[in-house]
């Protein structure tokens, strides 16, 4: 499907929820590395629509399906950010990037040189928005709603996935699909214990990014901490 096209279409899903709203594009600030000079790009919610209250029907509309997938969290970009900084993490390996959103994640480990991504989220949405921005950055990943058990990957990223507390439980789902995982989030500070049994994630790094569009978020959710499973 051609990019304008398969862009119109998920635009008109958009306006189903918030009837004013568009998409346009962005180009990240992610700085190039020796081996990674080609600038990321994502469609997300033009930023124009930002600048009014939402009235009752809208934000109902919103809260009722949530659309993730018009940011690129904070989580996110800082995650995309470092795998430009540091691409032989992922160059020549394989990779499933879970809770995709926007596809920031996998888009940024192919164009570090992963040699296969498989980007996943259970909102068909979010997964219609990592096609259009995968198309728009000119790399093929594979994108589902749903990852088999038995599939095993060299490396598993999560950013941004444990905002709510029930989703905990997932991090030990992470370590059946694969040897390594990275997990990047804002909104956890401290790795959670039992009775997730995750005694073996550990923090490795921390930066700071900012949600575009600018959401205006509190300091404190502006610093990402890093965590590796051991």
């Amino acid at each position: 499907m051609p990019l304008q096209q398969h862009k119109a279409q998920l635009e008109q899903k958009l306006q189903q929820i918030l009837p004013t709203a568009g998409l346009r594009e962005y180009t990240l600030p992610v700085t190039a590395s020796a081996l990674v000079q080609t600038p990321l790009r994502l469609y997300l919610l033009d930023d124009c629509d930002m600048h009014r209250p939402l009235n009752e029907a809208e934000t109902a509309a919103a809260w009722e399906d949530v659309p993730y997938w018009l940011f690129c969290w904070a989580s996110g970009l800082a995650l995309a950010q470092w795998l430009f900084e540091q691409p032989q993490i992922v160059r020549g390996k394989t990779v499933l990037d879970m809770g995709a959103g926007s596809g920031v994640v996998a888009i940024a480990a192919a164009l570090a040189g992963a040699s296969s991504v498989v980007a996943c989220d259970i909102d068909p949405l979010s997964c219609a928005a990592t096609t259009l921005n995968a198309d728009l950055n000119h790399i093929e990943l594979e994108v589902v709603e749903q990852v088999g058990m038995n599939t095993v990957f060299d490396l598993v990223f999560a950013a941004d996935v444990l905002y709510d507390s029930e989703n905990h439980t997932m991090l030990d789902c992470f370590k059946q699909w694969g040897e390594t995982v990275y997990v990047a989030d804002s909104r956890v500070k401290t790795m959670p214990r039992a009775p997730y049994g995750l005694h073996d994630y550990q923090e490795t790094d921390e930066r700071e990014a900012v949600t575009l569009p600018d959401l205006g978020e509190l300091e404190m959710h502006k610093r990402v901490k890093f965590f590796k499973s051991s």
